[in-house]
Formats: structure tokens, C-alpha cells, sequence
């Protein structure tokens, strides 16, 4: 060191120099006595693992590049360098790091897709870009087909699909989105159209017009949320059970204000995603309600199910023996709550993870289904998983009608139906 520098250049050299050394040895010592915790979720990724030691000649080939992965996903402080990232990226840019999601107007978030390798796929799907004529044919014929054979099997049974935030909140997403979009026209809406031609009468309900006058009156999606919260699947639940089934709602639901954690945190680390919802006040309302596979010993296979619920009443009332099933996507947890009103029972079971049944199990859980005797069934998707429909697609994981003809439950039950359930289209 220059022994002629003045006395503050050498304290502000020694300063730097002891500064390098504790950014560059922090990382190795809060990773050394682990003082990070890595978790998977706050990355929505698997983590690569520690290769261990070697035990052949291919690991000893493969073990330094697997232990550079290690050290890529594990070195100290990486997880908080993430949120880091994240939180200032969107509060200065309004940026989101994953491809998943688009940050729109107003504050509001759009979920893009499930996988990241193809990061528009459903808000493409929603607009109807890519979608063949051919395609379009196949989802309204699969889509028939399957309704004819629930209403075969169960006349008591409507097949509903959801608007979803992109559809109802479309004004909301970027400019440049939206003149792509516009350039088409929804597949949904295309599907109906198609059902509409048909001689048969389809049974299938998508209330795009009374939703979109709904979000008029009230915050249908929560900005920050893929899923439906709080009191916007409201406004569905009294859609479908008044003016398509022509039910009266026997109680009314108490609500309480909630702070929640929005569906797509896990997405943007480091971005504070909180927000109050009003969601049902169950001890104080005429109801019980139980989510999870404990609720149902009827069920000998919900833990694999996962998403199950059940609402019941606590005293009798009007609609007394009046039982709904109601099969669906993810979006049925949000909504099974609102149709406790018109039914004395009802029991929500997602079909997720259905595809993970074999074939006895898949039987089992029919004759479950059969022994709760619904009055009536819905099943509930929003639009996006119409292409679970789709043998061409290939857009889903899980091809919907073999799954639902096997689980489907048979009826004796004949409902009185004095409203029309022809196919529902504006």
C-alpha cells in the first residue's frame, strides 16, 4: 500500500477491499451453516439435488456437471437475490420474472399458462388463436357426446363452463395483447355457436353476458388472482341455480372480510400479493362445512382426489333432500360454497387428479357418487380446460370424457324441469 496516501484515501481503500470480502464470502457462509432455507414453491420449481458420491463411472462422468447445478440453484442468499429481483422489477417496471404471468393495466394480473415452455398457450387458447375450424368441431362434438351420455345416464345433470379473467377482463391486459386477441374470435364461443347448430338439445351453460353485467355490481376476480374469490363466484352460483335449474335460495350466507394470499404468489416472490376478500363466515351461518379427505369417508380414495368438499346443513329445511354433486376443475373450490343456499347437502369433488385412479378405483368412486343420490350434477370447468376436451390438442394433461363417463353416476332420480336448459349462448 502507498504509504504517501492521505489517511482517508487508505481507510476508504481498506473499506472496499473488506467490502469485496464479505460479498463475496457471505454466500459461502450463509450457505456453509445454512442459514437459508431453500424452498421449491418460492421458485415454482424443482430444485436440483446434491449428486452425492459417485458410484459408477457414468456419475463420476455426470458429477461435476450435476454439482454445478447444485451449487447454481443452493449458493447463499440465492433465494433472496430472487425476490430481490422480482420486487423491484415489478414495482419499477411492472414486470413480471415469470413467462406465466402478464401484468396488465390497473394493477391487474393474467395468468398465461400452466407450463412455462409455452407461456401464452392459454390466453391463446381463450381468443381462439391457433384454433382450427377442424378443432373446433372436435370439442363441440366431444362436448355433445358426453353430455348425451350423462343426460342418459342422469337427466338431472348440466355441464357449465366459466368465463375466466382474461374473457370478463380482457379491457384490462396489455394494449398489444388485446389487438392480438381481437384479431380472433374466443373458442368458446365458437364450441357454442357450433352446439347451437346441432338438432340435439346440449345442455351446456356459459353465462358470458350475465357475468360480464355482473362485474358492473361487483369485483368478479380479484386483481391479483387466476382463481375466482370471495363473492364474485357468487354471482355464477345464483346464474346456474336461478335462472337455469329455477331454484330459490333457502338462507343467505354471512360474510367476513379476510386478508388473502393471491393463487399466483408463488409466481412473484418477493412481491407482497396480499389482499381482503369477503369469503363466507361459516360459524356463523346454517351450514357446516369440511374441505379435505377427512370430510368423506364415503370416499375410500379422496386423498387422491385432494380438492374435496362438503357443505351441509345444520337444521332441516325446505329444500330437504336436495343433493349436489359437483365435478369440476380447480375453479369448483371457489364456487361450491354459493350453491349451499338451494341444497340441503353438496358435495364438491375436483377431477384433477381423477386420471390417477385406476379402473376399480374410478368405479369405486361412481358408486360413491350413486349412494349420495345427487338431485343434481354439474359439472364446472372454466374456459381454458375445454381443451381437456380435445384429443388433437394435446394442451392438458388429462382427457376429460373417458375420465367422467367412468365416474359418472347413474340416476333414477327424474327432476321435474320446468326451465329450459337448451344450450345457454349470448
Amino acid at each position: 500500500m502507498n504509504n504517501n496516501l492521505p489517511a482517508s484515501r487508505k481507510i476508504l481503500r481498506i473499506a472496499f477491499i473488506s467490502l469485496c470480502f464479505i460479498l463475496i464470502a457471505l454466500p459461502l457462509l450463509v450457505h456453509s451453516l445454512r442459514l437459508e432455507k431453500n424452498d421449491s414453491a418460492l421458485e415454482n420449481r424443482t430444485l436440483a439435488e446434491y449428486p452425492g458420491k459417485p458410484k459408477s463411472q457414468k456419475d463420476w462422468i455426470q458429477f461435476t456437471t450435476r454439482f454445478d447445478r447444485y451449487l447454481d440453484d443452493h449458493f447463499g442468499l440465492r433465494q433472496t437475490l430472487v425476490q430481490w429481483n422480482q420486487g423491484w422489477r415489478y414495482a419499477l417496471l411492472k414486470e413480471a420474472v415469470s413467462p406465466q404471468i402478464t401484468v396488465g393495466k390497473d394493477g391487474y394480473l393474467f395468468f398465461n399458462a400452466h407450463e412455462a415452455n409455452h407461456p401464452l398457450r392459454m390466453l391463446e387458447f381463450i381468443c381462439g388463436k391457433n384454433i382450427s375450424e377442424q378443432q373446433i368441431e372436435e370439442l363441440a362434438h366431444q362436448i355433445s357426446s358426453f353430455e348425451q351420455f350423462s343426460k342418459s345416464q342422469n337427466p338431472s345433470t348440466t355441464i357449465a363452463f366459466v368465463p375466466s379473467k382474461p374473457a370478463l377482463y380482457g379491457e384490462y391486459l396489455p394494449a398489444w395483447w388485446q389487438q392480438e386477441c381481437g384479431r380472433y374470435q374466443p373458442t368458446l364461443l365458437r364450441v357454442m355457436g357450433k352446439l347451437q347448430q346441432q338438432d340435439i338439445k346440449t345442455r351446456v351453460v356459459y353465462p358470458l353476458t350475465e357475468m360480464t353485467a355482473a362485474k358492473a355490481q361487483q369485483q368478479l376476480y380479484p386483481l391479483h388472482d387466476f382463481h375466482w374469490q370471495g363473492k364474485g363466484a357468487q354471482s355464477f352460483a345464483e346464474i346456474i341455480a336461478e335462472q337455469v335449474w329455477g331454484k330459490k335460495a333457502n338462507a343467505a350466507l354471512p360474510f367476513v372480510t379476510e386478508l388473502s394470499e393471491s393463487d399466483m404468489q408463488r409466481f412473484m416472490p418477493g412481491v407482497n400479493l396480499k389482499q381482503s376478500l369477503q369469503q363466507p363466515d361459516w360459524k356463523a351461518s346454517s351450514f357446516t362445512y369440511c374441505e379435505g379427505p377427512t370430510c368423506f369417508t364415503e370416499l375410500a380414495h379422496a386423498a387422491v382426489l385432494g380438492d374435496v368438499t362438503r357443505i351441509q346443513r345444520r337444521q332441516a329445511s325446505s329444500v330437504q333432500g336436495q343433493r349436489l354433486l359437483l365435478i369440476t376443475d380447480s375453479f369448483g373450490h371457489g364456487v361450491a360454497p354459493y350453491f349451499a343456499p338451494y341444497f340441503d347437502e353438496v358435495w364438491h369433488v375436483s377431477s384433477n387428479n381423477a386420471g390417477a385412479l385406476n379402473a376399480g378405483q374410478k368405479q369405486e368412486l361412481k358408486e360413491s357418487f350413486e349412494k349420495f343420490a345427487p338431485t343434481q350434477t354439474l359439472y364446472l370447468f372454466h374456459d381454458f380446460a375445454l381443451s381437456c376436451f380435445s384429443q388433437q390438442l394435446k394442451y392438458c394433461p388429462l382427457e376429460l370424457p373417458p375420465v367422467l363417463r367412468t365416474i359418472h353416476p347413474s340416476s333414477v332420480v327424474q327432476l321435474n324441469q320446468k326451465h329450459n336448459l337448451d344450450t345457454y349462448i349470448h
